[in-house]
């Protein structure tokens, strides 16, 4: 139940002009490189089976780079791919056919543009009832949310047009100078960021938030990846960027009382045991008034799957996409524990989670979205890694230096370490040995440094 159903009753069917489908397959017989001027035609719009099959033959040789196309090379290819059966078993009832054809068709470029158009646009509209017809009978027996009810729906009949794009032209990249030089000026900034800034200015010489792109934070478990979120949330709400976190870790009474130790820098055992003392009070109270006017939201999504479903992120990001005019999302985090309870491949879970993020919500609603990820406990990669940096910008890790680590950077060169690993936005790093960022935690404080001493490596500029 609630399933789309395939329609092919007769009072759907559209009726097709044969006529124009003759015209179309008569102009490429006599022309046969008509048809790469018409990408958005495909044989299944040919209601006519010979019509279809004729078409589909010149357009292979075509694409083959065959130069000489006659009517022997068309009769071989039909001949071999078992289609003279359509045409009576008999290549000169074909020949014949193909004759015919000739003479109902044309040379000229924007007449046969035009027949191609009324025969795409009557296959179109023949799809599009059955489309709804189907649409129609899913949402009179469906049980689904109303979020999946909605994403569907939408999904199903826009679905309908994506064999549908039609170009006429044929623009070349120096018609677009100007408006996209426009557009490349209006993106840059006096310091040269596109998008959203990190809070780590080190950071900002690799990558930036920027709109429809998804940046993966990796770090092992309970490492303090949801501490730098939070840091990278509040930098951006402070600096007047809409934010939305969806939160599959804590619960905004939790999530609260962190932000309100890293505002207030009051430890967070002190905030919830109640034993500030009087100064601290201070700064609690002036952090409570700074939280309650920045534009940042939190919404909790508990862990267990599937009390949640992809549907419902895209349907809440949108819903603050408007309330809001949302400029930054978080998504903390993508993890194997969400998938426990459920009857589906880990791997696959996780790939359409992170496709989901960045080309269902990042990409078609125009925001950067950050998310954490889980890394292999064995080694330095995110679990199911492929699938993650496959849809992804960038892909960096969280990691906690070792004792041995500590004492041969040095204190001043901090507690953890940035390493980027995967990067589509900017500059490469090397191996994680040779090339990192020192930073600071301190987690009592919520709060996550830069340090000022980096690795030579990171010294320089990204264009040196």
């Amino acid at each position: 139940m609630g399933d789309f159903i395939n329609i092919d009753n007769d009072e759907l069917n559209v009726k097709h002009d044969i006529p124009a489908e003759s015209g179309v397959v008569g102009s490429i017989l006599k022309k046969p490189d008509l048809v790469t001027h018409v990408e958005f035609m495909h044989p299944s719009m040919f209601a006519d089976n010979s019509l279809s099959s004729l078409y589909w033959c010149v357009n292979e040789l075509v694409e083959s780079g065959i130069d000489e196309i006659d009517d022997l090379t068309i009769i071989q290819k039909i001949s071999s791919n078992d289609l003279l059966t359509l045409f009576g078993g008999d290549v000169n009832q074909l020949r014949e056919y193909i004759n015919k054809l000739k003479m109902l068709g044309t040379e000229n470029i924007g007449e046969f543009i035009r027949r191609c158009r009324e025969v795409a646009t009557i296959d179109y509209r023949e799809n599009m009832l059955k489309k709804l017809h189907s649409t129609m009978n899913y949402v009179k027996g469906t049980r689904d949310d109303i979020n999946e009810v909605n994403y569907k729906v939408n999904d199903n009949i826009s679905s309908v047009g994506d064999n549908y794009l039609i170009h006429n032209e044929t623009p070349l990249i120096g018609d677009f100078v100007d408006e996209f030089w426009k557009e490349i000026e209006e993106q840059g900034s006096e310091d040269g960021i596109v998008g959203l800034p990190s809070k780590y200015p080190i950071l900002n010489n690799y990558f930036s938030y920027e709109p429809a792109e998804l940046i993966i934070i990796g770090g092992a478990k309970k490492a303090g990846k949801s501490v730098y979120i939070l840091n990278e949330a509040y930098h951006k709400s402070k600096a007047g960027a809409p934010t939305l976190i969806l939160d599959t870790e804590l619960s905004s009474k939790q999530f609260f009382t962190r932000l309100l130790a890293l505002v207030a820098q009051v430890d967070v055992r002190t905030i919830k045991g109640g034993t500030y003392t009087e100064e601290e009070v201070g700064r609690i109270e002036l952090a409570k008034d700074e939280i309650k006017s920045l534009p940042l939201a939190h919404i909790y999504l508990p862990e267990k799957a599937p009390s949640w479903k992809f549907t419902d992120l895209y349907a809440i990001t949108k819903s603050y996409k408007h309330k809001m005019d949302l400029e930054f999302l978080i998504f903390d985090y993508i993890k194997a524990d969400t998938v426990s309870n459920l009857n589906i491949n880990e791997s696959n879970y996780l790939g359409d989670l992170t496709n989901y993020l960045k080309n269902k919500i990042a990409g078609r609603l125009g925001i950067p979205c950050l998310a954490g990820a889980q890394m292999s406990p064995y080694e330095m990669r995110l679990s199911d890694s492929d699938k993650l940096n496959r849809y992804a910008s960038t892909v960096f890790y969280w990691i906690k230096k070792s004792p041995d680590e500590i004492i041969g950077d040095g204190k001043e060169s901090g507690t953890h370490k940035l390493f980027i690993d995967y990067n589509r936005l900017g500059k490469q790093f090397d191996e994680p040995e040779h090339e990192y960022i020192n930073m600071y935690a301190d987690f009592d404080k919520m709060s996550i440094y830069q340090c000022e001493k980096q690795p030579l490596e990171n010294t320089s500029k990204p264009w040196e």
